[in-house]
């Protein structure tokens, strides 16, 4: 009681934020006042970085978390630019990001282009990998990949 309590989160805190939501239902049910206070996110850098590249048709956008691919298995559209959220690349979840990988290439050309920003690390940049050279980099424990929360998948043009 009587004490201020900041929650800061990537992204816009309600866009698959079940945490968020978690905290806003029991600060409501013990009478605690939530004020979200808006700023510049990491989905609004992405699509900006990539409207700088030239990508310009955003009337629509998905954005998944990468999980809701390979476990729940949502259909891939590739006339619509999508945004991943990304687990953190590691030995343990080597399977899971290789399953990513199948299902990009299964959806769009050899030789598409994704983006993956970050940071976990401090490039504020969108960093191109060709969806032909993804499997490689992943293998090799890619320690740019290994820093990035977002990929940005272009619709194909």
């Amino acid at each position: 009681p009587g004490k201020i309590v900041g929650f800061i989160t990537r992204g816009h805190p309600f866009v698959a934020g079940p945490l968020a939501k978690l905290l806003n239902r029991k600060a409501d049910k013990n009478g605690i006042e939530v004020q979200c206070i808006d700023s510049i996110s990491s989905f609004d850098s992405i699509i900006s970085l990539a409207s700088k590249l030239g990508f310009t048709d955003w009337d629509a956008v998905h954005y998944y978390t990468s999980e809701v691919l390979t476990d729940d298995g949502a259909p891939l559209i590739n006339q619509i630019p999508m945004i991943l959220t990304l687990p953190v690349i590691s030995k343990e979840r080597l399977e899971e990001n290789k399953q990513l990988v199948q299902l990009l290439k299964k959806a769009y050309p050899k030789k598409h282009d994704v983006y993956f920003y970050g940071p976990r690390y401090e490039v504020r940049e969108l960093e191109r990998v060709p969806l032909s050279e993804l499997h490689q980099r992943l293998d090799a424990m890619d320690d740019h990949l290994a820093a990035a929360i977002l990929m940005f998948v272009p619709a194909v043009s």
